[in-house]
């Protein structure tokens, strides 16, 4: 009897098994407690605030004018971005050599990075056989003023690294400069300043959620570049969705795993708050709820309900979060 059992349950798992061979499971956790967080910006803006939902706590921080590019750290990247959180534009030219461009009357307009993120989208583009000078404009940093101009052409990217040769816009005296990436982060950071340098600023990717920061929206209606002040989503498989239709309250795992989740790493960026002009407030609207997949694969609701600190200084988001 104990032997016919034994087979039964032999075959019966055999036959789980082999249906279930194709599909992954979502993993499964209980509900968890209401959570209220706020996140120390200034009203200057100056910080860069990693975050990460499961543990609650903010993972690394860093001034948001500590790094002008951003190179993409995956095995096959050679994506280029720009520090978007100090309004910085980057323009290509027709020249071969940096000694050849000392102002900017050499360009037509300036391009932007796509604010979701997306990585076919960038100012610099597809640069790989191109060998010609681009034009960087620093932007701005927290109080306002222009942190100048620089040229550069990228030569190559191999074996994990970036070379590429750079200049003040007036100077003709060049600089060389080799740049490692690290495949356990989302981007290699360099700065102009000091003669270049290589910053490794981001967290492990696998260990945060959302950075709180500025950084530029274009107004295509009217063509605008403005810097913004909200939250963006890690690029490393993090997925979101805004919703208003529903109550926060209302929101569960079950409704969150039939919604379609999107890439784009601006939500929930900057429209969870409106600025009234005729009080000089930001009002929040907690009516935007945002559900959010995380890297790991856990779902959570978050709605932000603030902006300001108790001394009602802004720069401070408050927002409720609870993972399903």
């Amino acid at each position: 009897m104990e032997v016919k059992r034994f087979f039964q349950i032999v075959f019966l798992t055999s036959i789980l098994i082999g249906c279930m061979k194709d599909e992954i499971p979502v993993p499964a956790s209980p509900k968890g407690d209401l959570n209220t967080s706020q996140i120390l910006m200034g009203s200057d803006y100056k910080y860069q605030i990693y975050y990460d939902l499961e543990t609650d706590s903010v993972i690394k921080q860093n001034y948001k004018t500590e790094w002008d590019l951003g190179f993409e750290c995956n095995n096959e990247g050679w994506h280029v971005v720009l520090n978007t959180s100090k309004l910085m534009t980057a323009s290509r030219t027709s020249f071969d050599l940096l000694s050849e461009v000392l102002d900017t009357n050499v360009i037509d307009g300036w391009e932007y990075d796509e604010v979701s993120g997306n990585l076919d989208s960038t100012a610099i583009g597809d640069w790989r056989g191109f060998n010609k000078v681009f034009i960087i404009d620093r932007g701005y940093n927290e109080k306002g003023k222009r942190q100048g101009f620089y040229k550069i052409i990228f030569d190559d990217v191999k074996d994990g690294s970036f070379y590429f040769r750079f200049a003040e816009l007036g100077s003709t005296e060049e600089k060389s400069f080799v740049l490692s990436t690290d495949p356990s982060i989302n981007y290699m950071y360099f700065s102009f300043d000091n003669e270049g340098s290589q910053l490794a600023l981001e967290p492990d990717k696998e260990i945060w959620d959302l950075v709180f920061t500025q950084y530029t929206y274009v107004f295509f209606d009217v063509d605008v570049p403005y810097l913004v002040t909200g939250a963006l989503n890690n690029p490393y498989k993090c997925l979101a969705k805004q919703d208003s239709l529903l109550k926060f309250e209302d929101i569960t795992r079950e409704i969150a795993l039939g919604m379609d989740l999107s890439d784009e790493i601006d939500i929930p960026g900057y429209r969870w708050k409106t600025y009234d002009f005729d009080n000089s407030y930001y009002e929040i609207n907690t009516e935007k709820n945002y559900i959010i997949q995380t890297a790991t694969g856990l779902y959570y609701k978050l709605r932000f309900i603030d902006f300001y600190n108790d001394s009602g200084e802004n720069g401070y988001p408050k927002f409720e979060f609870q993972s399903l």
